[in-house]
């Protein structure tokens, strides 16, 4: 009983009725016949309906009984021995007997019994019993034989079609027993193409060779298969010669087809197409061999149905493995029931791993509730998108960030999920990073718009203590910064001494700062940044090691983040600036540019105020100092002089500098470019019998520019016996040993010779100078300058605009606009500026 209980178990799982396997089962239930199925020793394992009703015996009762209870005891010995002489028998051989079957009622009724053999079944070997329609006991042999071949002919094709996946060896097959069961000349299945109105002879036998893939057949009622299409049953001819329903299309008429059979493959509302058997002779077909073509029909279409059903798996089924993103499904007990290969690839794990294992495998209890809420929503039909973002561990312990789309599809009374993932780590660290942008950009902004409105605000101060009060409130006032602060250092004690300051008060009273290296008070960032003359920056200055010294002052003012910023203006040190927040890394190196510029800002505002006064001033500083040996010794034989006219900045560390000699210094100057490196080029511009005049292109700062560069200007440059004397004036502001310092940077023999402070004269060159200074951009008063001293205002020229454009780097007509807007605004400022305008004698 344990074997037959397993089949009774196996049959209820198909769903349905518990008498039908799957695969062979329907086939059972689509033919006329009552079919019967029976193991080796002769128990049943599966009947169809016509069985039940045949016996009078429901299903549940049948399942487990021998098929010999069921016929009288004189029968029962024979239909032992014939099922024992089956089991030596091959697959698919066939043995027809006829017995006395007991019905519900307890009649019994003479049957003929067709049983073949199916070897199918993991080895295991099952008798299938086929029992016809109740007949007489007297019914002729050969019509016996003529069932029970048709019915074998079912039961072979239903067999192969379980068993083949080739559609088209399956119809050739259903063709070649449809022919010969019914001893036909022809047989075709026809393939309807609707969209032409037609049907192909898709699969046949008997037809002339080249029929077969090629021929067709119109899909009308003038064509036998077209009339079957719209005919609810089979269509049976006996002479088609003589039918009146149809005329006979070109492929049976050539042919010589007399009479035959069609059926519809499939249902009338959606046909595949037309079986159809055909003979030369005049046949009387009968209603059973009609059913018999009929139940062949109905095996292929069922053969077709779970053909393209399996093409169309097959095809979503690479579809879902060729995506990118990630594909499951999950039944209702939580488990994995499919897995795509991207699927495994996101999470790490295998697909083995995967099926059958538990969401909480990848999935936190938050995630499964958010999952259940959505589903909760899908059936309810209150979500239009139900899409979700969650993180999924992985095989290797990691998390990743996906959006997950998820859908309900109904597995019997239950629903199973299906879920859709996309890594989008990426895009979420994007994301992150974006929002990290903006935020950086609307700080920068913020110190943008703080930097802008100083740059405003101190061009209408006009001492140099306005601007360093209004640059401490305004950093003060930001919300970024706690405290600001602006010092100078004091050359005696090298400490830095408070100037201006906002948001606190006495920092620097408090605050001990060194600018002398060897101290070390002098390690934090504003004394690096006297040294350096660079920004310098503490980001925490609990962490920062260097400025442990003023930890306490920290605590006590409330500060964690400190920017020291040197102010300065070409190379001239004015003073720090210190900046203070109340968290750490408040300078950011974005933000660190800004204030950089800041220090350069209030560095040349305090230049030009300074400038403003000494011009205002009637008193300057005359220095008068020596530098020895300015050319190298080769060059130091000459006697002749040498006089420094005018040096003109042209940008990129380039200086055209302007001077006279004596023409027998023309050769000399001519060796200057092979044998001074920073002279990239010398260029005679005059020569007259007594003197000539010149143009070096250099790249170092002449000493001329270094005077101009601290306020002054040059009285008096000139070379002789290769030492230059120089007389310059500056303003009385200015910090004579630091510009001595510079030089001597660039010249190592330099010593001073005289200081004084001298009276300047009302219309004096240094304040013209100054004044129009000020109004001209740094192109136009470079243009001016090169012009006057290259002789472009001589006549002849001495140099061209064209000549001057290409020294300079700079177009001609670049050049000229340049010149024309120097000399328009020094000709106002000479006639129409008070200030400047010379006296007119009376």
């Amino acid at each position: 009983m344990g074997e037959h209980g397993e089949h009774n178990q196996q049959s209820s799982r198909g769903g349905g009725s518990p008498s039908v396997a799957s695969g062979s089962g329907v086939l059972a239930e689509l033919v006329d016949e009552a079919v019967v199925t029976v193991d080796t020793g002769g128990v049943i394992s599966a009947a169809n309906s016509r069985f039940e009703i045949l016996t009078g015996t429901a299903a549940a009762e049948l399942i487990g009984r021998p098929l010999s209870a069921f016929v009288v005891e004189n029968d029962a010995e024979k239909l032992g021995a014939v099922l024992r002489a089956l089991q030596s028998r091959e697959h698919g051989e066939q043995t027809t007997i006829g017995v006395s079957l007991r019905t519900g009622d307890e009649a019994v009724v003479a049957c003929q019994l067709s049983l073949a053999v199916d070897r199918s079944t993991n080895g295991s070997e099952t008798a299938t019993g086929i029992v016809g329609t109740v007949r007489p006991v007297d019914i002729a042999d050969a019509e016996l034989k003529r069932r029970a071949s048709q019915q074998a002919a079912v039961a072979t094709l239903g067999q192969l079609a379980i068993e083949s996946d080739d559609i088209d060896d399956l119809m050739a097959e259903a063709t070649r027993l449809v022919s010969e069961t019914l001893d036909c000349d022809y047989a075709k299945v026809l393939d309807f193409d609707a969209d032409r109105d037609r049907l192909l002879v898709r699969q046949g036998v008997g037809w002339q060779a080249g029929t077969v893939g090629t021929a067709t057949v119109a899909a009308d009622t003038n064509s036998q298969a077209g009339y079957t299409l719209l005919n609810e049953g089979p269509v049976i001819v006996d002479d088609l010669e003589a039918e009146p329903r149809f005329s006979g299309p070109e492929l049976l008429t050539t042919h010589d087809v007399t009479s035959g059979i069609s059926v519809v493959i499939g249902n009338h509302e959606t046909p595949w197409g037309i079986l159809g058997v055909h003979d030369t002779r005049h046949r009387q077909f009968t209603d059973d061999d009609a059913n018999f073509v009929q139940s062949m029909a109905n095996v292929l279409v069922s053969a077709i149905d779970r053909h393209e059903r399996t093409r169309e798996l097959q095809r979503y089924e690479r579809i879902i493995e060729t995506v990118n993103d990630g594909v499951y499904t999950v039944g209702p007990e939580g488990r994995f029931t499919m897995v795509n290969r991207a699927y495994c690839e996101l999470t790490g794990y295998d697909r083995e791993e995967l099926l059958g294992a538990d969401t909480s495998l990848l999935i936190e209890e938050s995630v499964a509730q958010a999952v259940s809420e959505i589903e909760a929503e899908i059936l309810a039909e209150t979500v239009d998108t139900p899409t979700m973002e969650a993180e999924i561990q992985t095989a290797d312990d990691d998390s990743v960030t996906v959006e997950a789309t998820l859908a309900l599809l109904p597995s019997d009374d239950e629903w199973e999920r299906v879920g859709v993932v996309r890594d989008i780590s990426e895009r979420k660290a994007y994301e992150r990073q974006l929002e990290t942008e903006r935020t950086k950009l609307a700080a920068l902004n913020e110190v943008n718009a703080v930097v802008r409105e100083i740059t405003n605000a101190i061009l209408d101060q006009s001492t140099r203590s306005e601007i360093e009060q209004l640059v401490c409130e305004s950093l003060a006032a930001f919300d970024s910064y706690r405290f600001a602060w602006i010092g100078e250092v004091n050359a005696h004690t090298q400490e830095i001494d408070p100037l201006a300051e906002a948001g606190v008060d006495g920092y620097l009273d408090d605050t001990e700062i060194s600018t002398d290296p060897a101290d070390p008070m002098s390690r934090g960032p504003a004394g690096r940044a006297v040294e350096t003359q660079q920004l310098q920056v503490s980001q925490d200055v609990f962490s920062d090691p260097r400025f442990e010294p003023w930890r306490t002052s920290a605590e006590q003012w409330g500060y964690q983040s400190v920017a020291a910023i040197p102010i300065t203006h070409d190379g001239t040190l004015y003073g720090v600036l210190g900046l203070y927040a109340d968290e750490p890394d408040a300078f950011s190196p974005e933000k660190q540019a800004i204030i950089t510029q800041l220090g350069e800002i209030v560095g040349h505002a305090i230049a030009a105020v300074e400038r403003k006064q000494a011009l205002m001033s009637d008193v300057v500083t005359e220095v008068k100092f020596e530098v020895r040996g300015v050319f190298s010794p080769a060059d130091a034989t000459f006697n002749n002089k040498i006089v420094l006219d005018h040096v003109v900045p042209v940008g990129d560390d380039t200086y055209l500098q302007y001077g006279r000699t004596t023409p027998e210094m023309a050769s000399t100057l001519e060796e200057f470019e092979a044998q001074h490196p920073s002279c990239e080029s010398v260029t005679i511009l005059s020569e007259i019998e007594s003197e000539i005049r010149f143009e070096l292109r250099v790249t170092e700062p002449p000493v001329t520019s270094l005077v101009a560069a601290a306020g002054g200007s040059v009285k008096e440059a000139r070379i002789e016996n290769n030492d230059l004397r120089m007389t310059v004036h500056l303003p009385q502001s200015a910090d004579v040993r630091r510009l001595l310092d510079r030089l001597q940077q660039q010249y190592s023999a330099v010593r001073p010779i005289a200081r004084r402070q001298v009276n300047r004269s009302e219309t004096s060159p240094e304040r013209i100078i100054n004044t129009w200074t000020d109004e001209l951009t740094d192109r136009q008063r470079a243009s001016l300058e090169a012009a006057y001293f290259a002789g472009f205002f001589e006549w002849p020229r001495d140099s061209s605009g064209k000549d001057l454009a290409a020294t300079m780097d700079v177009s001609s007509a670049t050049f000229h606009q340049h010149l024309r807007a120097a000399e328009r605004k020094l000709f106002e400022i000479l006639l129409d500026d008070p200030e400047v305008k010379p006296s007119i004698p009376q």
